[in-house]
């Protein structure tokens, strides 16, 4: 069982990472200027951008009250990630010399594979703070008042029609007359 101590250091390396993930721009990982366009990570932008938005989402949520596993495991995720994006930012010529399409594709394709590993590892977190950090009781209260607004409102302009066709037809009938009375 780990202290509130580390608890608290994990939650602090997890937000730490998490936050190297948000300064990564998935367009910047394509490194077509430096790369050229046939060894750019183009093809790998969607996966980028898919990942990235994941681990978003997740430095997006209240871990406060997550627990030292969780947390744990939430870190080791998301720095295999950062593991992968390192390599494509340091990704060059001279590392791969013998073959460097395989291995620009090799890395697009070991974060690909992982992705249903990162999805189902960090999206039950996510939905639970999410649903922790909703208060539905205030909603519902807000709804109910809302909906009780919309009946006194629809209550006072049906009010004011009739109030405004009984003027209508009292005017009419007051034309009538004096056409009659013409």
């Amino acid at each position: 069982m780990a202290t509130f101590e580390q608890e608290k250091q994990q939650h602090d390396e997890l937000r730490k990472v998490l936050g190297e993930l948000n300064a990564i721009q998935p367009e910047s990982l394509v490194r077509a200027d430096v790369l050229g366009k046939d060894l750019s990570f183009e093809t790998g932008l969607p996966v980028f951008r898919r990942t990235l938005g994941l681990f978003k989402d997740l430095s997006e949520c209240n871990l406060d009250s997550f627990p030292y596993e969780t947390l744990n495991q939430l870190h080791s995720q998301a720095n295999q990630v950062l593991s992968y994006f390192k390599q494509i930012q340091g990704f060059s010529i001279q590392q791969y010399p013998q073959n460097p399409v395989q291995a620009r594709d090799s890395l697009i394709q070991q974060l690909r594979d992982q992705w249903h590993t990162y999805y189902s590892g960090v999206t039950p977190h996510i939905s639970y703070a999410i649903r922790r950090g909703t208060d539905f009781d205030a909603l519902e209260r807000e709804a109910r008042g809302t909906l009780a607004l919309q009946k006194q409102l629809a209550g006072e302009f049906k009010t004011e029609k009739d109030k405004i066709l009984a003027e209508m037809q009292g005017a009419l009938e007051r034309v009538r007359q004096a056409a009659a009375e013409a």
